[in-house]
């Protein structure tokens, strides 16, 4: 519940039209009290973004990162920095909001102020918002007292330092300057003195300090003794990334950003999974977990990680350092990879239709537009002033879900079982033949668990309607890891089978497990190349053909998978995971390379 004293303050600050005199840049602090100093930014210059941020001396660093982002040039078509500088601010801030961009409680609050106090809304922009600024989190409602409180004492020197301004012809003459010059050291100091703020002399700017980023978690002995042999040749690049779209708990709480740790396979440009972490400030365990579990897919390590950032560097010295592994930092030009995954990344989660509320989407869908455009104006103030012209767009698409969507990092594809159409496809199995591949796959998973105790919650697979994909994607893993089990079940409960029926089982050990790329989609079948050897394949689909598996993803496409033999044809297991990725342009140039070459030499291989 925002205070009446704030909701005075607002409108009186509104009146006073200091954002018409002073540009973001021309910093000046605000003496509380307590004597604490609460550094003031006033935007609005361009009249757009109107509004006042309040910084700690400690959370001013956050606003130094985003006046270097600003001022080093963000291309348009990678605005991952900007995004990151943003993600790290820290403060409380006064909007002036159009309506429709503030929530139902926000909207009930202030039409209750300004009823009682017979004041009219009119025009763009009229809306006071109070919102509390954290590192990798939306911005929320203003809850915490003393954020209230500060942002009162700066808003209270603001309309003073208003009238101030009114008798003078230029706030240079005061001693205001862009704080990005290097001969400004000091701003004005707004001190309250009998009840009144005044200026009162000049104060040193908060002291620009290197950020210093925690080491990241030792990874556990067993992970270690798992990888530490396996480390032979080439390298990986890697960064921890931010993802713009909001993930909540509790509706009470600010939604926050989850990360991912970022890993491309530099020869190939190939993209490790990657998962998402809600809190990755506080759960480094859960994101070196699931950046360690992803690298043990690989047959061979890169023995090699290169980094482009500190944070990053930090953060993986541990682990490099347990696995015998070398950490390089270089710099960013030399992981154009990287670069391409990472925007990827953010292209994939900005388009990708998620699952949800959709009112609660649209919400996330308006809050972020109006961050965009915050951003947007914000850059522009700042580079106007050097530059005298609004030419800048450092906006960024992005758009909400709900937290469900954002935890399905890979979706698991299951073959569903559905009725084929009268005349058969040659992209998948015939009728027949798919169903007896459920027959004879059923029971052999049903074998492995009931033996290894894989998943002792499931009982029974074969004759079962509805399964749970991941449940059986667990048993069959297991299965082909130990590929010797499909000899013991063919001794034992599949001794009995047809002839025809076992064979086609015991031509299940000649399997190819791993990452594969679905290059194309054929008449006759589908292409998968191989992500570990590059060899490449033509496959059909069971009852669905990899064409309908894959329909909304645009080829190529990463996904972690099994093929099998089935008769004269390749198929898969029924159990794929996509990696939710973009593939770089030279990845995807590679992947057609390897195809056209391997047709011409008669080198794809559709049979196992």
């Amino acid at each position: 519940m925002i205070p009446d004293r704030l909701y005075e303050l607002a409108f009186a600050y509104k009146k006073s039209k200091l954002w018409k005199r002073l540009w973001d840049t021309d910093v000046f602090a605000v003496e509380r009290e307590s004597g604490e100093l609460a550094y003031t930014c006033v935007m609005g210059r361009l009249g757009e973004h109107c509004g006042v941020s309040a910084y700690t001396a400690e959370e001013f660093a956050s606003y130094y990162r985003l006046l270097d982002t600003v001022e080093s040039g963000v291309p348009e078509d990678q605005p991952s920095d900007m995004l990151s500088a943003m993600l790290v601010q820290k403060c409380s801030q006064l909007s002036f909001q159009d309506g429709d961009l503030l929530s139902p409680d926000e909207i009930e609050d202030v039409r209750a102020y300004v009823k009682a106090h017979g004041i009219r809304l009119s025009g763009k922009r009229a809306w006071p918002q109070f919102e509390r600024y954290l590192p990798h989190h939306l911005p929320w409602y203003m809850t915490d007292r003393d954020d209230q409180e500060r942002l009162a004492d700066v808003l209270e020197a603001c309309i003073a330092l208003g009238g101030i301004l009114a008798g003078h012809k230029a706030p240079a003459e005061l001693g205001f300057s862009d704080i990005r010059r290097e001969d400004v050291s000091d701003v004005p100091l707004m001190r309250k003195i009998d009840g009144a703020y005044v200026l009162h002399s000049f104060v040193p700017l908060p002291e620009r300090m290197e950020e210093q980023f925690p080491e990241g978690p030792v990874p556990d002995p067993a992970m270690v003794r798992k990888l530490k042999s396996r480390f032979k040749k080439g390298a990986l690049l890697c960064e921890i990334f931010w993802i713009p779209t909001p993930v909540q708990d509790d509706p009470g709480e600010a939604p926050c950003f989850p990360a991912v740790l970022m890993a491309v396979q530099e020869h190939n440009g190939m993209v490790l999974p990657a998962t998402p972490v809600r809190d990755a400030d506080h759960d480094q365990k859960e994101l070196l977990g699931h950046f360690l579990n992803a690298l043990s897919e690989l047959k061979n390590l890169p023995k090699v990680w290169k980094v482009q950032d500190m944070r990053t560097c930090s953060f993986l010295k541990p682990a490099a350092e347990s696995l015998g592994v070398k950490l390089e930092l270089c710099d960013a030009a030399k992981l154009g990879a990287l670069a391409d995954a990472k925007e990827g990344l953010l292209d994939t989660f900005m388009n990708s239709e998620m699952d949800g509320d959709e009112l609660e989407d649209d919400y996330w869908d308006d809050e972020i537009d109006r961050w965009e455009d915050e951003l947007d104006s914000l850059a522009g103030e700042i580079l106007s002033r050097s530059t005298g012209k609004h030419n800048r767009n450092t906006g960024f698409g992005v758009r909400g879900s709900s937290r469900n969507a954002l935890e399905e990092d890979a979706d698991i594809r299951i073959a569903p079982k559905r009725t084929w159409a009268a005349a058969q496809q040659a992209d998948t199995l015939s009728e027949e033949d798919g169903k007896l591949f459920y027959k004879l796959w059923f029971p052999l998973l049903d074998y492995v668990n009931k033996r290894f105790k894989v998943n002792k919650k499931l009982k029974k697979m074969t004759g079962v309607p509805s399964l749970d994909p991941v449940e059986v994607k667990a048993v069959a893993d297991y299965m082909w890891t130990h590929s010797g089990v499909i000899s013991d079940y063919l001794a034992a409960d599949g001794k009995d089978l047809p002839e025809e029926h076992r064979q086609i089982i015991a031509g299940w050990m000649h399997c190819a497990k791993g990452m594969f790329a679905l290059e194309r989609h054929l008449k006759d079948g589908s292409i998968l190349i191989s992500m570990d050897n590059e060899q490449v394949y033509k496959s059909v689909g069971i009852v669905s053909s990899w064409r309908e598996m894959f329909m909304f993803s645009e080829c190529p496409v990463l996904f972690e998978g099994t093929l099998i033999p089935f008769r004269d044809v390749i198929i898969s297991d029924g159990l794929v995971i996509e990696q939710r990725m973009r593939l770089g342009s030279n990845l995807k140039k590679h992947l057609k390379e390897l195809y056209l070459e391997a047709k011409q030499s008669g080198r794809i291989i559709a049979r196992l």
